[in-house]
């Protein structure tokens, strides 16, 4: 199997992973953006055995900046970046709980 037959698999193989979790325009780009990436930084890994992980692997962190980018873009107030889950509302004083309720019902 030539190089080119393995990264048209493995691109399928990236499309899908990343169309199931992000949908299918980002998983074109996204796909596009690791095939760059195999191609310039691992041209030397030529087995499908080890570029599929590598791929996958990939592929989890540009989606894992995606999703950080986004969240950043949400909260444009750049003293309160943190790491956060889009869905949830920024901890404020009036929204905090004290270590005392931790336990309580």
């Amino acid at each position: 199997m030539t190089r080119d037959d393995i990264l048209t698999r493995l691109r399928e193989r990236i499309v899908a992973f990343a169309a199931s979790r992000m949908g299918r325009d980002i998983a074109e780009d996204l796909a596009q953006d690791v095939l760059m990436v195999l191609e310039g930084k691992y041209a030397h890994v030529t087995e499908l055995a080890d570029l599929l992980p590598l791929s996958l692997q990939i592929v989890r962190f540009k989606m894992a900046v995606r999703v950080a980018s986004r969240c950043a873009g949400a909260n444009r107030d750049r003293s309160r970046w943190t790491i956060c889950n889009c869905r949830r509302k920024p901890l404020t004083p009036s929204n905090k709980r004290d270590g005392s309720s931790r336990w309580s019902g």
